[in-house]
């Protein structure tokens, strides 16, 4: 496993937090609603059948896409990586940035405006972006004894941010009250004949998670 970027202390146990290198593409979420394509030759290539530059530059097919679809055109500022940006909004250099090089749809279905449909893109654009520069992570929470609790992966942003933390810590409650020693109340007339046979059934209803047992009084309503 990679190195641990941050620990956090939580309730007697830890959460470690650590890149995400195995994350999936934005495109292999396969939202039919929104999504991207991409046609950098050399550097950034995402193919969606019907929506390259061929049907964008077809007027018929350009027409019949923005029928149900919003487009918002992408620059990507190439350097030592791939930024990618609404058109005008990036990096603009003349050397490494190049301009039209993909676009975000959006259907019509899911925005009833432009405005809402720039927001929905815009969210689209974040997730690329954190994909393309390794802004990816996931978790892992271990108990006082080093065992692992729980992992969950693909948390994209910034870990403070994403909802990688809180559903960390919501492992750990969940751990945590799992596991906290509870009394049970074992009624010996009803449930069993004597102690003994109470307590073999107090711990088959437990699965045998009994660490103290004792018999009070039976008082009789």
């Amino acid at each position: 496993m990679e190195d641990v970027l941050k620990t956090i202390n939580y309730k007697g146990c830890q959460i470690k937090i650590y890149q995400d290198f195995d994350c999936q593409s934005p495109d292999e979420w396969g939202n039919n609603a929104l999504f991207l394509t991409g046609w950098h030759q050399r550097e950034f290539w995402v193919n969606r059948d019907g929506f390259m530059p061929e049907d964008l530059e077809d007027a018929d097919r350009q027409k019949e896409i923005k029928k149900d679809f919003y487009v918002f055109m992408l620059d990507a500022y190439i350097h030592s990586g791939v930024a990618l940006s609404l058109t005008t909004e990036g990096m603009q250099c003349p050397w490494d940035t190049s301009h039209n090089i993909g676009a975000i749809f959006v259907k019509k279905s899911e925005a009833k405006t432009r405005k809402e449909a720039e927001k929905l893109a815009r969210g689209l654009l974040e997730n690329w972006n954190d994909a393309l520069s390794g802004n990816v992570y996931g978790f892992v929470t271990e108990d006082k004894n080093s065992e692992i609790i729980d992992s969950c992966w693909g948390f994209y942003g910034d870990p403070e941010k994403s909802g990688l933390i809180d559903e960390a810590k919501s492992s750990i409650d969940y751990f945590v009250k799992s596991t906290k020693p509870f009394t049970v109340n074992v009624d010996i007339e009803v449930l069993a004949k004597d102690p003994a046979d109470a307590k073999d059934k107090a711990s088959n209803l437990l699965g045998g998670k009994i660490k103290k047992f004792w018999v009070g009084e039976v008082t009789k309503v």
